[in-house]
């Protein structure tokens, strides 16, 4: 009973329809348009299906399909010859070193040593470096195929280190002459034998020896003892601050005084310091450390410090000392000065000297420095460590009948000062008479006694109490050389 004005759109592919409502009609008015309009509708959807539906939704046409034939591979050509197989690759072997990496000094010496002994001198040629004189290669290899070999075949205990200096090694090897040989620098023959009781003198060969990461070590360079080098400039090496400081050691270890004194500058190095030295290396038994034993810490043109190592098996201690050398007038190297205070520390630490304080050098009240024999709590008798000292000090004198010698004794402060007095007197006469025994006359010897007078040590502590250890000091006999 309600009619309405309605507008609606349709759209499809084949037009559109509008439809619309609005408001309703007023009562009376005529419903012809809404029929109109509902016809249209009606027109518009069987339009839709009969001509739109079919072709979005019925069935599509069929396609031809194309058979695929297949295309045969092509032929493989034929070969005269038959392939070969591809060789594997493999990682790539590092090369054959031309001789053997040694790590150790003792390892490439033993090998050198084992090369000579069975005449493969060629190959030792070429651990030497090229920076070796052609003089000193030829006298080498004249040497070697002459008759010479070393005195223990390959033991590497034939080598005997000498020491080290600016980053190299350097090794002494005794070499066995043969009967009879001529050489060419200087038509050089070994030393006619010696008499049964002097041992021989071998012939010796040094080498430097420098190592390499890269190449391992080589023989930097190559010495002669004189009787090898003979008078050729070219095949003569000056002594150097490590052949000086090596020398001098072996002279002392030796006991040996005057061999030491000829390479010490006298006018630097006292008599009673080098005779202290020499007295604590007997006593003590000391020898020198195996391995790096002597090495020259420092040098240049005219002055050189070389640190020796020592050990005493008898104290079973390690120790060391100082040897400074200088270039004198002649521009030949020297002994100048000797720092022996911590080995003679070291010493008298672990030295079981009972009552009897020891050290054998101390530095005299006048100046300079002196020899000192101890002496027992009240006693002149000399222990038998004095008699020790006193055989080396009359080695001294009797060199030089010219020398004289100061004899100083003296007493602690216990007791009366006359008897003080007679004590240290009694104390000089004993060091005069022992060294009269031993060959030193009497003409060279003046002695002395002082008493209590110039202790080296307080008899009394701070607070007033007995001072033992310091009583022992000053219980002694001073041995002034007096040149």
């Amino acid at each position: 009973s309600t009619a309405f004005r309605c507008n609606c759109l349709l759209k499809s592919r084949g037009g559109s329809v509008f439809f619309a409502v609005n408001r309703p009609l007023p009562r009376g008015q005529s419903a012809v348009p809404i029929l109109v309009f509902l016809g249209i509708v009606t027109l518009s959807v069987v339009f839709f299906f009969a001509f739109t539906a079919p072709q979005c939704g019925g069935p599509r046409p069929a396609v031809a399909t194309v058979p695929i034939k297949s295309v045969p591979p092509p032929p493989v050509p034929k070969l005269d010859a038959p392939i070969k197989p591809v060789p594997k690759i493999t990682a790539t072997e590092p090369p054959v070193p031309k001789r053997p990496f040694y790590m150790k000094s003792s390892q490439f010496l033993a090998a050198v040593a084992e090369k000579l002994a069975t005449g493969k001198v060629a190959e030792t040629l070429e651990l030497i470096a090229p920076g070796v004189s052609t003089e000193r290669k030829a006298l080498y290899q004249q040497l070697f195929t002459s008759g010479y070999k070393p005195t223990s075949s390959a033991d590497p205990s034939a080598w005997k280190e000498i020491g080290r200096i600016s980053g190299q090694e350097r090794w002494e090897l005794p070499l066995e002459a043969p009967a009879k040989i001529s050489l060419s620098s200087g038509d050089t023959a070994p030393p006619e034998p010696s008499a049964p009781s002097t041992a021989p003198t071998l012939p010796k060969l040094y080498v430097d020896l420098k190592l390499s990461r890269e190449e391992g070590y080589l023989i930097t360079n190559l010495r002669f003892s004189p009787d090898l080098a003979g008078s050729d400039p070219a095949l003569l090496d000056p002594p150097d601050p490590l052949t000086i400081s090596h020398d001098f050691v072996t002279e002392v270890l030796g006991k040996n005084f005057r061999g030491a004194r000829q390479i010490t500058d006298g006018s630097k190095v006292t008599h009673e310091k080098l005779a202290g030295l020499c007295i604590v290396f007997e006593e003590g038994e000391y020898t020198v450390v195996p391995g790096n034993s002597l090495n020259v810490t420092a040098a240049n043109a005219d002055r050189a410090w070389a640190l020796v190592r020592v050990k005493s098996p008898k104290q079973n201690t390690e120790s060391e000392f100082g040897v400074e050398m200088s270039k004198d007038a002649n521009d030949a190297w020297k002994v100048d000065s000797l720092d022996f205070s911590k080995l003679l520390q070291s010493y008298v630490q672990s030295t079981d000297a009972g009552k009897v304080y020891y050290s054998p050098i101390v530095k005299n009240p006048n100046g300079g420095e002196s020899l000192v024999v101890y002496f027992e709590y009240d006693k002149s008798d000399l222990s038998e460590r004095g008699n020790h000292q006193l055989e080396i000090v009359a080695d001294l004198l009797k060199s030089d009948p010219a020398r004289k010698m100061r004899l100083s004794g003296y007493a602690d402060a216990l007791g009366s000062e006359d008897y003080n007095y007679q004590l240290s007197k009694r104390r000089a006469e004993s060091v005069q008479k022992k060294l009269a025994e031993l060959g030193v006359p009497n003409e060279q010897i003046v002695s002395q006694g002082f008493g209590a007078e110039a202790p080296l040590d307080p008899n009394k502590k701070a607070d007033g109490t007995d001072n033992p250890e310091g009583r022992s000091r000053n219980r002694r006999t001073e041995i002034y050389l007096d040149f």
